[in-house]
């Protein structure tokens, strides 16, 4: 009873305080350098690329080198070089070039050189036909004519060990023609007057613009006279026959292949591989050896200079009003 207050009411216990919450401590900071994202996996565009090249580069080589396997085991017992010239005799370079490897080629036993030409400028017959010369030092040289061997094309035949041509073949047209146009009366139509300073009286020789005095025309006939001898001297040379036996037929005259063979301005009638046969023959193999014709390797870059050369040639020519040809060429 003593325990009691004095009021006489109960002792309350005191109700309970609320607590916070504990406070965590803040964490600690850690210092992390920048690290790129890591690439992916996959393989790049260049990789392959420059894979794929490597790979074929590789099966080049091995083409290349198991190709010469082949051939040193499966190998032709003749190797023919065969050089081409077709079209308009003009420019020569490639022609001389290809003749030129194959006679220093030890592996090319005989060289067949395929004509189907009109002829052309006299110059440019006349390289082939001395490239043949040399090239017949060594090795054989055969010809083969196709459709057309004549003029230019013939004179560029005429040093070879051998001649073949097809039965129907247009050969011959052994002479030289200059050829000009005068044009003076169609610049005055036009109202035109070209104007001319020269050096000389005859510097102007052919020209459109003027006719051709009684001196022109000596000079050009001496001119021509000079060229048509040289033609017959080599023909007579290269085929070992008189300059007056060629002389009778060197009238411009066009023979078929069958006609030439009984003028003995060729040897054969047949086709390129008869020409091939044949040079494999002269070469020491007898005529059914197993043949093997091979071609110049090409060049594509020295091909388009030239024909990109003639191009201009023919442009200057225009250009400079000039239409002026001293050619051995069959005349259309």
């Amino acid at each position: 009873m003593d325990d009691l207050p004095q009021n006489g009411e109960a002792e309350r216990p005191e109700a309970p305080q609320p607590q916070a919450p504990p406070v965590s401590p803040p964490p600690r900071q850690y210092y992390v350098p920048y690290q790129p994202p890591p690439r992916k996996s996959g393989t790049s565009i260049w990789t392959v690329l420059i894979g794929f090249v490597l790979g074929v580069i590789l099966i080049a080589l091995a083409f290349e080198f198991f190709g010469d396997i082949d051939d040193t085991i499966h190998s032709a017992d003749v190797q023919v070089g065969v050089v081409n010239l077709i079209g308009p005799i003009e420019d020569t370079t490639l022609v001389v070039e290809d003749l030129e490897e194959f006679r220093k080629d030890k592996t090319i036993d005989a060289v067949v050189l395929r004509i189907d030409s009109p002829g052309g400028s006299v110059g440019a017959s006349q390289e082939v036909y001395r490239e043949v010369e040399r090239v017949k030092e060594l090795k054989p040289v055969v010809v083969s004519m196709g459709s057309l061997a004549a003029s230019g094309g013939y004179y560029s035949a005429a040093s070879a060990s051998m001649i073949v041509a097809n039965p129907g073949t247009l050969t011959g047209s052994i002479g030289v023609i200059v050829t000009s146009t005068y044009m003076r009366d169609l610049i005055e139509y036009l109202k035109m007057d070209p104007v001319v300073y020269k050096s000389g009286k005859h510097k102007d020789i052919l020209s459109p613009f003027r006719r051709a005095t009684e001196d022109d025309e000596a000079l050009i006939h001496a001119l021509i006279q000079d060229i048509y001898t040289q033609f017959l001297d080599d023909i007579a040379k290269g085929r070992n026959v008189p300059v007056e036996d060629i002389r009778k037929i060197a009238d411009g005259r066009i023979f078929t292949g069958k006609e030439a063979l009984e003028y003995k301005l060729v040897d054969k009638t047949g086709n390129m591989m008869d020409a091939a046969r044949e040079a494999g023959v002269l070469a020491g193999f007898a005529p059914e050896a197993k043949l093997e014709l091979v071609y110049p390797e090409e060049d594509k870059f020295k091909t388009f200079e030239k024909l990109f050369e003639g191009a201009a040639k023919a442009v200057m020519r225009a250009a400079s009003g000039s239409s002026a040809k001293i050619e051995t060429r069959m005349n259309p």
